[in-house]
């Protein structure tokens, strides 16, 4: 039997817990019709957070109601590769149409819906087609059968500003004209912010924001109690108590510490996961953490602002809240110099406000690795 599960950034987990509220509101948005502001979504959250796999949630609920989901890929390329693969491919896949020529759509047979006619026409794009025209062309075709496109981009931060700039015309043109079109990106909350300050993007401040934080502890346990049992060892219940401390609901960790466990259960030839091969797994899942998080976060942070976050993780090495005039005495400033600090570290969520004038970090574990760092 293989490992039931999923540490893997982008991969859907085996059991999905915890976000039953927002793929609901999703899915009604498809089937209400143009109008609904969740046909424009913004997920947003830390790394590890599951805003990939939330994405892949609603990609999966479009295609069970019949439409086309494009995915946008950021690079400088990124609006050339959908007018120019992505889309003309995906009218070949919905007519079945030979790689060697593409076809007037005339009707459709998406997730069962109606039969298809075609004409057989040249595969050479037509004069003057850019994304906007391409993406009326294929409403056009889905729209006679209650379908419609759901157009979704992950990684928003790493977009280039021209590019989404382009995108975002195209989504407001066709959004005036209510066509069947949705556009969910997820990103660093830093990227959403961003995105929404381009000159072109101005209606997407209109979008419905999706931030994801950390799951409950009744959620947690019921996750990695559901998806140890999917496997060929099941997790006794203080293991799973255990397994959802150590993790403090962070999506990353309960996927973590439940492989590495489940793992080390392996190793011994135990047919149960115990608390112990818990315990020992938070100590690997802890560095896991520390490699593929936090270290990913710091890229690009300024040294000062490093330096606030070291002051934290020193004043509170258990990753509590700390007051913000502690920090600044620890700096040897002020508090108001170290307001803009704060404020640019709330801003790229490597903190959060605990309680008046107190802070706190945003990811587990993160005091840990500060201190780990050699200046």
């Amino acid at each position: 039997m293989t490992n039931p599960f999923h540490p893997t950034f982008g991969r859907s987990p085996a059991v999905i817990g915890g976000r039953d509220e927002e793929l609901d509101s999703f899915q009604l948005a498809l089937a209400e019709g143009p109008g609904n502001p969740w046909r424009t979504a913004l997920i947003s959250g830390t790394r590890g957070i599951g805003k990939t796999v939330l994405l892949n949630e609603f990609e999966e609920a479009a295609r069970q109601l019949g439409w086309i989901v494009l995915r946008a890929h950021t690079g400088p390329d990124m609006v050339a590769e959908l007018r120019d693969v992505t889309i003309p491919r995906a009218l070949q896949q919905i007519d079945s149409a030979p790689a060697s020529a593409s076809r007037k759509l005339t009707g459709i047979s998406v997730a069962g819906i109606g039969g298809i006619t075609t004409d057989i026409r040249d595969n050479r794009p037509a004069p003057g087609q850019n994304l906007l025209s391409q993406l009326q062309d294929l409403t056009a075709v889905l729209a006679p059968q209650g379908s419609g496109i759901l157009l979704t981009l992950d990684e928003v931060q790493s977009a280039a500003p021209e590019q989404l700039t382009e995108i975002a015309h195209a989504i407001q043109d066709l959004n005036r004209d209510e066509a069947e079109i949705a556009f969910v990106a997820a990103g660093l909350p830093s990227g959403i912010e961003d995105l929404l300050q381009l000159d072109g993007t101005t209606f997407l401040r209109r979008a419905e924001r999706v931030p994801l934080g950390r799951l409950d502890s009744p959620t947690t346990e019921d996750i990695i109690r559901r998806t140890s049992d999917l496997g060929s060892r099941s997790m006794t219940e203080d293991a799973v108590e255990l397994a959802a401390q150590i993790s403090h609901g962070y999506p990353y960790l309960i996927q973590t510490i439940g492989s590495v466990a489940w793992a080390k259960a392996r190793l011994a030839n135990a047919d149960t996961i115990t608390a112990e091969h818990v315990a020992e797994a938070g100590t690997e899942s802890i560095r896991r953490i520390g490699r593929q998080v936090h270290a990913p976060s710091l890229k690009n942070v300024p040294p000062r602002q490093i330096e606030f976050l070291k002051s934290m993780a020193e004043l509170a090495p258990d990753g509590a809240p700390v007051a913000v005039k502690d920090v600044a005495e620890k700096m040897g400033r002020k508090v108001s110099g170290v307001s803009q600090l704060r404020h640019d570290l709330i801003y790229r969520e490597l903190i959060v406000p605990a309680s008046v004038g107190h802070i706190e970090f945003s990811l587990p574990y993160f005091a840990d690795y500060l201190l780990s760092l050699v200046d």
